[in-house]
C-alpha cells in the first residue's frame, strides 16, 4: 500500500533487522522499484476498482485495501487526526513499515491523495503502534529509544535515512524526497508531507525523531563530538578563514577504534534540530531543513597513531567551508561505512567557534 503515496517513480529501499538480531533483507518487492509500470488496480484502488481509479472513502469512512484487512482499534485515531485538518483518509492499507523497528509490529498505510504516476509523494503516513513494543521501556519509553538520522545525497539527488532502536540499526531508506520521522509513547510515524506532519503533531503529540548522537557496532558503542571553528588570527585573509570542521568518534567503553569503521561524508546545517510549538511549520529532527547546507565533499580521516587521535577514536576533518559567523548554531551529520553497510549520526545545536 506504500506504492500508491510514493508515486510509481519513487523508490524506496528498506533494509529491515529482523526480530532476531541486526540482518538485512532487501524489502523491493513492497515498497516499490523504480521503472514500475502505471498503477493498475490492485496497487492504488480497493479490489474491485476500475484501473487507475482512486480510491474514495465511503460514508462510513476510508476503504481498507484489500477488503479483507483487519481493522485495527487505533486506526481511527490517525483517521480522526487527519479529517480534522481537511484530509480525509481515502485508505488504509497494509504497511510495509510493521518490521521497521527489528521487531513485527501493528501498522497501517493511511493514504489521503495518492502519489503521482511520474514520482514523487502523496499525502499520507505509515504509522506504526508501538505502544506495547518490547523495547519500550524506562521514562523516556519510545522516544528516546527509536532514532532516525537523515541527509540528502547529493550525488545521487536522493535523502538517505537511517533507523535506530537502542543504538542498533535496523534499517536503512532512500526516497526521493523528504520524510518526515515522528515518535510518541504510541506511535512511530513516517509521514510524506508536511500537511500530514502537522496534522499528526497537533493530534496526537508526536515528537520529531532524534538523530543519535552514538551507535552500537560490533558489541561497542562510539559517541560522536564536534568541533567548529573560524580563524580569524592576525595572519589570516581579511574577514577571517572558512569554516573547519572536527569531528570525533571515540569507543565509550575505551577499546581500540576497529579498521573496519570509517567515514566518508559529512554535512553541516545551518539550522538546529528544533522541535517548534507551531504545529504549522515543523522542523522535523530526523531532516533538517537544508535553508543552507555545507556539503563538505572531501573529508580527512585520522587514526592513531596521527598526532592528537587517541587509540579509541577516528577524528574527521572537513577545511574550506561557508564563512558562517561564529556563534551560529548549526546541526552536524556525519556518514559511517562499516562492510559496505551505512550509517548516519549526528549532532545538533553545535556552535561555532572562533580563534583570534
Amino acid at each position: 500500500m506504500l506504492l500508491p503515496l510514493l508515486g510509481t517513480g519513487a523508490v524506496v529501499l528498506l533494509v529491515i533487522a529482523s526480530a532476531l538480531g541486526i540482518g538485512r533483507a532487501i524489502n523491493e518487492a513492497r515498497s516499490g522499484v523504480a521503472s514500475l509500470p502505471s498503477p493498475t488496480a490492485s496497487a492504488t484502488a480497493p479490489s474491485g476498482t476500475a484501473p487507475g481509479a482512486q480510491a474514495t472513502p465511503s460514508a462510513s469512512g476510508p476503504v481498507h485495501d484489500p477488503a479483507n484487512l483487519d481493522q485495527l482499534p487505533w486506526e481511527g485515531a490517525i483517521v480522526d487526526a487527519l479529517s480534522a485538518a481537511g484530509m480525509p483518509v481515502q485508505t488504509i492499507g497494509a504497511s510495509v513499515e510493521e518490521g521497521a523497528l527489528g521487531v513485527l509490529l501493528p501498522a497501517r498505510a493511511f493514504i489521503v491523495t495518492p502519489g503521482p504516476v511520474s514520482g514523487g509523494f502523496g499525502q499520507g503516513a505509515d504509522v506504526v503502534l508501538v505502544k506495547n513494543a518490547p523495547f519500550v521501556k524506562g521514562a523516556g519509553g519510545a522516544v528516546d529509544a527509536i532514532r532516525v538520522c537523515g541527509a540528502p545525497d547529493t550525488l545521487v539527488a536522493r535523502n538517505t535515512y537511517v533507523t535506530y532502536v537502542d543504538g542498533q540499526r535496523v534499517q536503512s531508506s532512500d526516497a526521493v524526497a523528504p520524510i518526515y520521522h515522528f515518535v510518541s509513547a504510541d506511535y512511530f510515524v513516517r509521514a510524506y508531507d508536511t500537511r500530514t506532519a502537522d496534522a499528526l503533531i497537533r493530534a496526537l503529540g508526536v515528537l520529531p525523531a532524534q538523530c543519535p548522537d552514538r551507535v552500537s557496532i560490533g558489541g561497542h558503542t562510539y559517541r560522536l563530538t564536534a568541533d567548529l571553528w573560524r580563524d580569524f588570527m592576525p595572519v589570516t585573509p581579511p574577514g577571517g578563514r572558512p569554516l573547519m570542521a572536527s569531528l570525533m568518534l571515540a569507543s565509550e567503553d575505551g577499546s581500540t577504534f576497529p579498521a573496519s569503521i570509517t567515514a566518508d561524508h559529512v554535512w553541516v546545517f545551518n539550522s538546529s534540530w528544533v522541535v517548534t510549538s507551531s504545529p504549522s511549520n515543523p522542523t522535523p529532527a530526523s531532516s533538517p531543513a537544508p535553508s543552507a547546507v555545507w556539503d563538505t565533499g572531501v573529508i580527512e580521516v585520522r587514526r592513531a597513531p596521527t598526532a592528537g587521535t587517541p587509540a579509541n577514536a577516528m577524528e574527521v576533518v572537513a577545511f574550506d567551508g561557508p564563512k558562517w559567523d561564529p556563534g551560529t548554531r548549526v546541526s552536524v551529520i556525519l556518514r559511517l561505512q562499516v562492510g559496505g553497510v551505512q550509517y548516519l549520526i549526528g549532532l545538533h545545536d553545535v556552535e561555532i567557534k572562533s580563534s583570534s
